[in-house]
């Protein structure tokens, strides 16, 4: 599987670049193509990070899965989260306990796009269509 990893890049810390290593060195040993936005997406800023963001977004349309190291000041993560979810890919979190959910917050769409993945529900959010137990959700139908 091809996996684009959306994480900090220009402020990580020592700790998160610690755990993004060891995160991607497991799914790489079990077979996985990762692209790892520090490590893989060519750096140095042309034209304001219009380079940066045209790489990310052809290993975004090329994975199968965009898994999200949230961290909230990142705003480069905040770009690649929404070409991942314009582009229909699965969203996963890789630090879902270290997000705050309050209300009308980005961390709660977050939390619920990973949701829907993991739970494996797809479909059109349809009260009107369905029974009011058996609501199918699909975060790019809403």
């Amino acid at each position: 599987m091809k996996i684009y990893i959306v994480c900090p890049v220009a402020k990580i810390t020592a700790n998160e670049r610690y755990k993004l290593d060891k995160y991607v060195k497991e799914l790489e040993s079990e077979g996985h193509k990762v692209h790892l936005p520090f490590r893989d997406t060519y750096q140095v800023s042309i034209g304001g990070g219009i380079l940066q963001m045209a790489q990310n977004r052809k290993a975004i349309e090329g994975a199968d899965e965009v898994h999200v190291f949230w961290n909230r000041s990142s705003e480069g993560s905040k770009f690649d989260i929404g070409m991942a979810y314009a582009l229909r890919k699965p969203i996963v979190l890789i630090n879902p306990v270290e997000i705050k959910i309050g209300q009308k917050t980005f961390e709660n769409v977050l939390m619920l796009l990973h949701m829907v993945h993991k739970l494996g529900i797809s479909g059109e959010l349809s009260s009107t269509k369905a029974p009011r137990s058996v609501v199918k959700v699909s975060p790019w139908e809403l």
